[in-house]
């Protein structure tokens, strides 16, 4: 889902991804993101948002925001259904997100 109706710079993204014990991948995944979008001219942020994992991921996605723009949320009450605080937290113009 594309939301271009943001207020933001229409050339920034924001990548929502809701994570559970998925420390394993996070590098992967933002180095993978950070290489597709090199030298486009788009300003992009990743947005994990993590359901109280508990398996380091906060210390992985620290270490990755000395160098790119990811950062992380985190869910710690129920897990809605609703992507709503998704979208609340993203920045970019744009936002798509995985599930």
């Amino acid at each position: 889902m594309i939301d271009l109706c943001r207020g933001a710079d229409a050339r920034s993204i924001s990548i929502v991804v809701p994570t559970l014990r998925e420390v394993a991948n996070l590098s992967r995944l933002a180095e993978r993101i950070a290489g597709a979008l090199a030298g486009k001219g788009i300003a992009w942020e990743l947005l994990l948002v993590d359901d109280d994992s508990g398996d380091g991921s906060t210390a992985v996605v620290a270490e990755l925001a000395e160098r790119l723009p990811v950062r992380m949320e985190a869910r710690r009450a129920s897990r809605p259904t609703s992507r709503e605080p998704c979208w609340k937290a993203s920045r970019g113009a744009g936002t798509t997100a995985s599930s």
